[in-house]
């Protein structure tokens, strides 16, 4: 009987040791259930928990969250877990700011415009990353309204109407891009595109490969800032003007178009393509171009480069009407044409007398001499997509910072914090085996003594 009562003793200390044990770890490892992919936009999280809230209104996902948004009222959704939406998402006329909470908004789209903003303004505070990505159309597209998001991705496209991007937006429209555009394995698509007096500021690198996919597309009026390298298989920068361009309000969308690349030009094919008055583009950088013209110019447009160009076709193209054809006719130049006095101290100056382009005075190269440089540069943009950049200062450490952050924004949670939550899970599952077994073991022993005889 005594030793019975020695071996229930000892049970009753195993079993308080593995609750104190087991019950806090399971406690901290519920709350961190693995919330990730494709569910939480439209299909509820499997847990049955909620994805999210407005105050203290909880949704079982965001698409019933957006459906509570009043329209031009300031409201914040909060996420309680990683959302990935993978339908096509619509918003218009609505005023939210996602509160990410530590956690990331995916809208991740297979057939469709992953994210359509029309005059709208979303925003986000917060730990974590609100990203756009569509596989065969546009990741995020706006019609007027603001929008700031960190990572923007498309396979591009073309239906005959659409050219598809990473981001597009038109009239008015303002987007502040805290990571990188990419476009992977494009098919004649343009990575980011402003029209009509549309602003970007893209604090990243701009990255297309594939067939005929272009880097930036700027006109009408429109501004675009990127503060990273442009690094493509085709076009690298185009910007012009559109005459007498009108928006759905019946109001002209031309005037200035400006481009801002604070870092460098990379690209297969032509470096910059600039065309109309008031057009400028200026790259801090260099521009390397394999197959065609470093810049082309025409028709009052500047452009400013203040690193060296490196062309193997043309070095500078500056477009004009042939007076006899009426065809645009490129008259290429080479580092040697360069015009005498300058018009800029400290550039060399290429012109027509119309249109213009100054280059810094480093020394001019083949393309075929930076080959390796270039190759680096889509290697390093090849994997972009940080949370920021930073500033101007060093456009190649921008790129790097760029390329190392890619992949924590791609993949939701972080390799650690996937162990940490596995650890928790078996030492609960652990916990739960050793209750049930010093149960089992108590009510046996129990048993057992209650059948011997009393002395």
């Amino acid at each position: 009987m005594k030793a019975a009562q020695r071996s229930v003793r000892f049970i009753v200390l195993a079993l308080v040791v593995s609750l104190c044990i087991g019950l806090p770890t399971l406690a901290a490892a519920a709350p961190s259930l693995d919330l990730s992919k494709g569910i939480g936009g439209d299909v509820p999280f499997a847990s049955g928990l909620p994805s999210c809230q407005i105050g203290k209104t909880a949704y079982k996902t965001l698409a019933s969250a957006l459906k509570a948004t009043p329209k031009k009222t300031p409201t914040t959704i909060k996420l309680l877990g990683n959302i990935t939406s993978v339908t096509p998402c619509a918003i218009e006329n609505k005023r939210i700011t996602f509160d990410l909470n530590g956690y990331n908004l995916v809208f991740k789209c297979v057939d469709g415009n992953a994210l359509t903003l029309t005059n709208s303004d979303v925003d986000y505070v917060g730990k974590g990353t609100l990203q756009a990505i569509s596989v065969n159309k546009t990741g995020l597209s706006m019609t007027g309204g603001s929008c700031k998001l960190t990572y923007a991705e498309s396979e591009g496209g073309h239906d005959g109407e659409h050219t598809y991007c990473a981001i597009y937006c038109c009239y008015g429209a303002k987007v502040t891009l805290n990571g990188s555009a990419k476009m992977p394995d494009g098919v004649a698509g343009v990575c980011v595109e402003a029209d009509y007096q549309s602003s970007v500021i893209v604090n990243g690198t701009i990255t297309a490969s594939g067939n005929t996919t272009y880097g930036l597309w700027a006109l009408g009026g429109s501004t675009v800032v990127v503060n990273g390298d442009v690094v493509t298989s085709c076009g690298g920068v185009d910007a012009y003007n559109v005459s007498n361009a009108h928006g759905p309000d019946n109001q002209p969308y031309n005037g200035p178009t400006k481009v801002m690349v604070n870092g460098n030009i990379a690209v297969d094919n032509y470096g910059v393509y600039a065309t109309g008055g008031s057009t400028s583009v200026h790259v801090t950088g260099r521009v390397t171009s394999k197959t065609e013209a470093g810049v082309s110019v025409g028709f009052g447009a500047q452009v400013t480069v203040d690193g060296a160009i490196a062309a193997s076709h043309h070095y500078i193209e500056i477009v004009a009407t042939n007076r006899k054809t009426g065809a645009d006719d490129p008259a290429p130049k080479t580092a040697a044409d360069f015009r005498s006095p300058t018009t800029k101290a400290g550039y060399k100056t290429y012109s027509d007398g119309q249109s213009t382009v100054w280059v810094g005075n480093a020394p001019a190269q083949n393309a075929d001499q930076t080959g390796a440089s270039a190759a680096g540069s889509v290697s390093d943009a090849g994997s972009s997509g940080a949370d920021a950049a930073g500033s101007s200062e060093s456009s190649s450490s921008a790129a790097q910072a760029a390329g190392q952050a890619s992949e924590s924004q791609k993949s939701p949670a972080t390799s650690s914090r996937s162990s940490r939550v596995n650890t928790k899970i078996l030492a609960g599952i652990i916990a739960g085996v050793l209750f049930v077994t010093a149960a089992v073991i108590i009510t046996i022993t129990v048993r057992r003594s209650k059948k011997q005889p009393i002395p």
